[in-house]
């Protein structure tokens, strides 16, 4: 693997004129909503590269999970929170007896193509009632959070498992526009916002035909916009994305993603602010064999969303490359990406989060990296900087108010 890689927070959905906050969320346990991925039968979501990462917190408590792109799953025990209306109770085909004579497992598998199963709902006398799921959009459940169940106290470390995907432009220009009601409600919100925002959206990207590339339309021009740490704060009463955009006209990572959302949402592009850190090269230590993460990667990022493939990233903001996907490098430590098809061969068929070979790494330190077998490699990261719960505590100071609740 080489070039940056996003090691992804949170997710923010709704924005107001002051800055963005969290949606309501349901919880469920990890590894029932994560790991149950026998179930998936969506293809045609492009390539997808496994990376297991493990993280050693050294200066803070943590209360989120970074993970390598689409979180997955988590050597510690954790917490999914997927979107409210997400989750529902499904009625799966049983014979006569109820379920009785049937496994959790068993019943599990039973759950129709498009979603994931979390658990089965048994009634007293063991007759299967439902099945809790979540929808799965692009065959993967959309985790907004990872969180430990517990509080991460200082230099204890753990292992994450995300995907991330790889898709080629030619696919997403060609995805469908027909979004889910829970996308198009949820990720086109915007408040009253001054009419030249959207109108400026529209010289931008409105006559592009597909909703790639009025995303990359938007993204261009807004890297066009100068970095500067030092912006003052937006003026009371007014709209921060309009005050960035028309007299400002400079920022930081904060300020472009959050204005590239807002632009895609005027036209019909459901978008949300993620952030977290981003790590490239230039943090590896090769004393200690491990990538250190600093206050200078803390980032924020946009992802958009596209039927049939998932959220894919966008990145607004000049200081650093546009694609915050990492490509392949071909030495020891690159892996081949996989199709969505192979993602199971990632997991043990029960009991376990992690596939044969990266039990028991919940409990490691930092070491070298190394390339693994088959279809994955251990990437190892010391977060010597205020993880992700920190970043936010500050984030007021910076003219931007975000909640990981």
């Amino acid at each position: 693997i080489e070039g940056p890689i996003v090691l992804r927070g949170a997710v923010y959905e709704e924005y107001a004129s002051g800055g963005w906050k969290a949606a309501p969320r349901s919880e469920v346990d990890v590894p029932s909503a994560l790991a149950a991925l026998d179930s998936l039968s969506q293809g045609g979501s492009g390539r997808i590269v496994p990376i297991s990462v493990t993280v050693e917190a050294k200066n803070v408590v943590g209360t989120v999970l970074f993970t390598p792109g689409q979180p997955l799953s988590a050597g510690v025990p954790a917490q999914a929170k997927l979107a409210r209306g997400s989750v529902r109770e499904l009625n799966v085909i049983l014979p006569s007896d109820g379920g009785t004579s049937l496994t959790d497992d068993e019943v599990l598998a039973l759950t129709p193509p498009g979603w994931t199963a979390l658990y089965v709902r048994r009634a007293g006398d063991d007759r299967v009632e439902g099945v809790a799921a979540v929808r799965s959009l692009a065959g993967l459940p959309d985790v907004l959070v990872l969180s430990p169940r517990e509080r991460l106290q200082k230099g204890e470390s753990y292992t994450v498992l995300g995907f991330v995907r790889d898709i080629p432009p030619d696919e997403l220009r060609t995805a469908s526009t027909f979004y889910p009601d829970l996308i198009s409600s949820t990720y086109l919100q915007l408040p009253d916002m001054p009419e030249r925002v959207s109108q400026l959206a529209r010289d931008v990207a409105g006559a592009e035909p597909a909703p790639y590339d009025r995303a990359k339309a938007v993204e261009s021009y807004l890297r066009r916009y100068s970095v500067d740490y030092a912006i003052p704060d937006t003026p009371p009463g007014r709209d921060t994305v309009d005050y960035f955009l028309f007299e400002a006209k400079r920022g930081y990572f904060d300020y472009h993603a959050s204005a590239m959302v807002v632009m895609l949402r005027s036209i019909g592009v459901p978008s949300r602010l993620a952030v977290g850190f981003v790590i490239d090269e230039q943090d590896f230590d090769r004393d200690s064999g491990s990538y250190v993460v600093q206050s200078r990667d803390a980032y924020a990022w946009v992802e958009v969303y596209f039927p049939g493939h998932g959220w894919v990233e966008f990145n607004p903001s000049p200081d650093r490359p546009a694609e915050l996907r990492p490509g392949e490098r071909g030495d020891e430590i690159g892996v081949p990406p996989v199709s969505l098809e192979d993602i199971r061969d990632l997991w043990l068929p029960s009991g376990g989060l992690f596939p044969e070979g990266l039990d028991g790494l919940s409990g490691g330190g930092t070491g070298s990296s190394s390339g693994g077998s088959g279809s994955g490699y251990m990437l190892w990261i010391a977060l010597a900087l205020p993880a992700f719960l920190a970043a936010v505590a500050g984030s007021a100071a910076l003219g931007w108010r975000r909640s990981v609740a």
